[in-house]
């Protein structure tokens, strides 16, 4: 009743809009930028490591766009849009941060209407629950799938704010394609020009939805019962969908393309260079908050105890030391970040399995270059594992850590390597994105039983044999 009564309001508000001839898009507010301000912090900017286009077309957006999106800003929506690569134009913003032209926000995102119900300036402020007012919905934030890394210009460069006058304002829902008020028990249709990316068809006041697939081929039209749920497939262009539900509801037609293009708090806390840029980036002690996907790679030296019997401790320290140099470099350039060193071993995070994968297949083949490094000195051999998987974000000793069963598994899956190989788990080999980063490289794959020490039956794993280069 309430939502018709505002539909009644929002057609009255159109007509008098009508009326009065404005045009149906009306002018976004641009304040001024302080133009010393800005070019001093460009400069500073433009000395940073930070990718010169990606930083040349970043500050030339800050001086025009409308200050709803200057207050918002996601970096992986505007690579796409100037067809750059996210992580430079990530890497940009987060370098404008420290030239004080951005200011960084972490967004907890309601996972049924999408808006930000949360937000905090660091991680230490996000809490592991949130509430939506407009969902009635209490949820756990997830940094791989609801907490997002957004940037504001900042205030002295800029007075831009995104003030909320309507919870159902459009800025709000950038993902929605189309949506529209069901009685229960009735249909509607809707004709709609669906490009070849998913979308979702939901209930905002449910827990009813059906995910939308592309595929050549699939009908052109669909009946969606959206009680039913589960999947269904179309043929990009126009289609028709023909929908019903059992209660009174506002349907929303949403693309996942929104969601794709979130700089999440996973993805960015794995990079080595914000763990290098905002090393006090860390969740508040004792606070816990799942990530629903992560991959960990660990390595160790094999024989270390040897290498510090035969050439001494400080000798051996100094190859130690500059292994992990070497190491991380390489983390570095496939997306990843170092979590910490223990001893002689490292723990490194990615957002992605095929990275992690890349990154250990990298480490065995080019071990020339760290032979080279460590030259004179001896070369030494490294044991190296990766699994994927759920895992707990916390805050060990003022370091953004990890653990969980995805850690220890990992840990062990190392442990199995015999040096100079590369050990990945069932789970890590069955990734789409490792299976082609596999068959790219095409190392030799050898499946293998083993039972994990402290962890239950046996499990099967793929020692990869990588050519050194």
């Amino acid at each position: 009743l309430a939502v018709g009564r505002m539909a009644g309001l929002i057609r009255r508000a159109d007509e008098s809009l009508s009326r009065l001839g404005l045009p149906p898009d009306l002018p976004r507010a641009v304040s001024p930028a302080d133009e010393g301000a800005l070019a001093a912090r460009a400069r500073s900017l433009a000395a940073s490591p930070a990718d010169p286009a990606a930083a040349e077309r970043l500050v030339a957006h800050l001086r025009r766009v409308p200050d709803d999106e200057a207050a918002r800003l996601r970096p992986f929506e505007l690579a796409d849009r100037w067809g750059l690569p996210r992580e430079k134009v990530l890497s940009a913003c987060l370098h404008a941060v420290k030239a004080g032209l951005l200011e960084l926000r972490w967004e907890t995102l309601c996972p049924n209407c999408s808006a930000a119900p949360q937000s905090a300036g660091s991680l230490a402020g996000l809490s592991p629950r949130a509430h939506c007012a407009s969902c009635a919905l209490d949820f756990a934030a997830d940094l791989a799938e609801s907490v997002e890394l957004r940037f504001s210009i900042h205030p002295e460069v800029r007075a831009a704010s995104a003030a909320v006058f309507c919870a159902g304002s459009p800025a709000h829902s950038p993902q929605a394609v189309a949506q529209t008020l069901l009685a229960p028990g009735t249909t509607r249709e809707l004709e709609l020009d669906l490009e070849s990316r998913g979308y979702r068809v939901r209930g905002l006041g449910s827990r009813f939805s059906v995910a939308l697939v592309p595929r050549a081929g699939a009908p052109d039209a669909l009946d969606l019962s959206l009680a039913a749920g589960g999947e269904r497939e179309f043929r990009p262009g126009r289609v028709r969908l023909r929908l019903s539900v059992p209660v009174a509801e506002l349907v929303r037609v949403e693309s996942e393309a929104w969601r794709e293009a979130a700089a999440t708090a996973a993805r960015a806390s794995s990079l080595q260079e914000f763990r290098d840029l905002f090393s006090a980036e860390v969740l508040s002690p004792g606070v816990q908050i799942g990530v629903k996907r992560l991959a960990l790679l660990f390595t160790d030296l094999k024989g270390s105890t040897a290498l510090y019997e035969a050439i001494g401790d400080a000798p051996a320290y100094a190859v130690v030391r500059d292994h992990f140099d070497y190491l991380r470099g390489v983390v570095a350039a496939r997306r990843g970040a170092v979590v910490k060193t223990i001893g002689d071993a490292v723990m490194a995070a990615f957002s992605s399995p095929a990275d992690a994968v890349e990154a250990a297949l990298d480490m065995q083949e080019r071990r020339a270059e760290l032979d080279a490094a460590l030259a004179p000195r001896a070369p030494v051999v490294l044991k190296v594992g990766v699994h994927e998987g759920p895992a707990i974000a916390i805050n060990a000793g003022g370091v953004l850590d990890y653990f969980g069963t995805t850690a220890n598994l990992a840990a062990r899956v190392q442990g199995e390597s015999e040096g100079g190989d590369v050990v990945i788990t069932d789970a890590t080999r069955a990734d789409p994105g490792v299976a082609e980063v596999l068959a790219r490289r095409a190392p030799a794959a050898e499946p293998f039983q083993s039972e994990l020490k402290g962890l239950t039956g046996a499990r099967r794993l793929w020692r990869l044999r990588p050519e050194r280069r």
